[in-house]
């Protein structure tokens, strides 16, 4: 992922990548044997979930996996940098 044209930084997605390895994209598939990019939604969901019953409410690491799981996402799907770029305005 780090070589990805969605790449955010070697800082964070480094740091992501060095901890989790490839594994929202390319999951293990013991329990949830589905495609990975639905496997992605699920976690999105759940956090969302998450936060919406959280007493403390949203918290700064809460913002930075949504980013990462609509990142994951975009990746799953294969959009690159420059599907990116053309929806700018």
């Amino acid at each position: 992922m780090a070589n990805h044209p969605l790449h955010i930084g070697t800082g964070w997605s480094g740091r992501i990548y060095a901890k989790y390895g490839n594994s929202a994209l390319e999951p293990l598939n013991l329990f949830h044997k589905g495609i990975a990019e639905n496997s992605i939604a699920i976690r999105l969901d759940d956090k969302l979930s998450r936060i919406k019953n959280s007493e403390v409410g949203l918290r700064t690491n809460d913002i930075c996996d949504i980013i990462g799981y609509f990142v994951l996402l975009l990746v799953s799907k294969g959009i690159s940098g420059e599907d990116i770029a053309r929806l700018k305005d």
